[in-house]
């Protein structure tokens, strides 16, 4: 690496650290407008800039710029490894996660610093693995129903953190349970005419003594009409061409169906 002397503002290094040890660090440098935020590591000849930002300085524009990292990003086992100077407490955690490109750093960087205070005091390090599952299931469950609002502007501050991931699950749960019961009303109606599909284009080729269950073309097929009817309020009428993903990410493609010939 191609040494170069800047003002860092801020610093995230790691040492000596890998299968073959070496040294990565990225830093905030000042711009005349703004600043940019560079990687530095053994093994690269020169220091690569990851992004840059006419905004004044702050930790959140940084993670924000830090989290777009394409190369030269860390893993999980390295996080708490790295060497913050310039942050602390749970900023510093989640400068760590951004070089991590972890998928909570959006929604934690969204949020005020009395919510961080408060996850900070309730949960901990966000550098402990059980600790960042926590705030990663808390996230998803927010934004399902809160979207981009601030967690204390839902939540009391005086509300336990198991009080808060309680009523979250609580409501998916409910609105899982309200979403099956629509999608049963919505389909029960067309019963008779899935039925009758079927029966016509339906066939299962599936051998009973087989261990591993494949899915036949009347999985494929019903499995089709059921998410077009939940969709579309209705039944599919004419040509259509079916085509669906399964569970482990292969496509099945059943061709054109006239649903208008039974």
């Amino acid at each position: 690496m191609k040494a170069t002397k800047q003002f860092e503002m801020v610093k995230l290094s790691l040492q000596d650290y890998g299968v073959v040890p070496g040294s990565d660090r990225v830093f905030a440098c000042p711009l005349p407008k703004g600043f940019s935020v560079v990687l530095a590591s053994d093994q690269l000849d020169e220091e690569l800039k990851i992004g840059s930002t006419n905004d004044k300085y702050s930790w959140r524009k940084f993670a924000s710029i830090l989290c777009t990292i394409t190369d030269g990003s860390i893993t999980p086992d390295s996080y708490t490894f790295v060497k913050v100077e310039g942050a602390e407490a749970i900023r510093a955690d989640i400068l760590v996660l951004s070089w991590g490109c972890e998928g909570v750093v959006e929604w934690l960087i969204g949020q005020s610093d009395n919510s961080l205070n408060y996850l900070q005091e309730h949960l901990g390090s966000l550098l402990d693995n059980k600790n960042l599952g926590v705030v990663t299931e808390i996230s998803e469950l927010f934004i399902e129903f809160f979207g981009r609002d601030d967690l204390l502007s839902v939540f009391s501050e005086s509300s336990s953190l198991a009080f808060i991931i309680e009523s979250l699950e609580n409501q998916h749960t409910d609105k899982v349970a309200n979403e099956l019961e629509r999608n049963k009303n919505i389909i029960k109606p067309y019963l008779s005419k899935i039925k009758n599909v079927i029966e016509c284009h339906g066939e299962d080729y599936r051998a009973k003594a087989n261990v591993f269950r494949r899915s036949s073309k009347t999985d494929i097929l019903q499995k089709w009409m059921q998410n077009y009817i939940e969709s579309n309020d209705g039944f599919p009428e004419g040509e259509h061409h079916v085509v669906i993903s399964g569970n482990w990410g292969e496509i099945y493609d059943l061709g054109t169906i006239d649903f208008g010939k039974l």
